[in-house]
């Protein structure tokens, strides 16, 4: 988890770079170890990937995502969903974000991202 906090550190510091080396490493020590959150660090690193516009190690890390977390899309839905209704856009902005990035082209992801930019919007 360290190196996940970190990652966040630096997202938030706006350095990009920094941080997708740091949540890689969060994610292939996640894995090394068999952490049963490891395909959620993986979804982690597609995200930064996706917002620093490296399509490449986003696809890599998304695929991982997938393989290690078979039930992560659907959890992160429900909780998009959740916080949706409950009117927390910015958690729901976050979910949204990582559900993008390793799903990008999925039907139910899309559906919701509109759902929140209509949210957001009012």
């Amino acid at each position: 988890w360290a190196w996940l906090d970190l990652a966040r550190v630096s997202e938030r510091l706006g350095e990009l770079r920094g941080a997708l080396d740091e949540a890689r490493m969060a994610a292939e020590a996640a894995e090394g170890v068999g952490h049963p959150q490891a395909g959620y660090f993986w979804a982690q690193l597609a995200r930064l990937a996706a917002r620093a516009a490296d399509d490449l190690v986003r696809a890599e890390a998304a695929t991982k995502a997938s393989l290690l977390a078979p039930d992560l899309k659907r959890a992160q839905l429900d909780g998009a969903r959740e916080r949706l209704d409950a009117n927390d856009l910015a958690s729901a902005k976050g979910l949204v974000e990582l559900l993008r990035a390793v799903w990008p082209r999925d039907l139910e992801v899309l559906d919701l991202a509109k759902q929140l930019e209509a949210q957001r919007s009012r």
